[in-house]
């Protein structure tokens, strides 16, 4: 640890020349470095995420469609959900499926044309 100590010392030694700072200076000068520090994070902590969409109502007589698809890789399986609402919000149909497929972009797709077909079977 000696030797760690001495090489800092003598690198200071050489960069700064052999001029010690009264122990104020090294104080206030490290006060300002934290004050910076702090600034700096303060700025991304007040920063607030955008806010996620809401369901909205839609006109009267639509229906909507949501659909989504998660993939776990762990066990090399993965599902889609469809839900059909109308612009009341009230729930008309849902449909849920589980796949063996490779990897999460297919499942997604997956997900899309079962939403078309599920409401295309439903007559919507």
């Amino acid at each position: 640890m000696q030797l760690v100590s001495d090489a800092i010392l003598e690198r200071n030694q050489e960069f700064h020349g052999d001029t010690r700072r009264p122990a104020h200076v090294v104080a206030e000068g490290v006060r300002k470095f934290i004050e910076e520090y702090n600034n700096a994070n303060r700025k991304e902590m007040l920063a607030m995420p955008p806010r996620l969409p809401r369901w909205e109502p839609l006109g009267n007589g639509l229906l909507k469609v949501n659909f989504d698809g998660a993939f776990d890789r762990s066990s090399d399986v993965g599902g889609i959900e469809v839900v059909i609402r109308k612009s009341s919000g009230e729930v008309m149909a849902t449909k849920a499926k589980f796949y063996h497929e490779a990897d999460s972009f297919i499942i997604e797709g997956l997900a899309a044309r079962q939403a078309i077909e599920f409401a295309a079977e439903m007559g919507f």
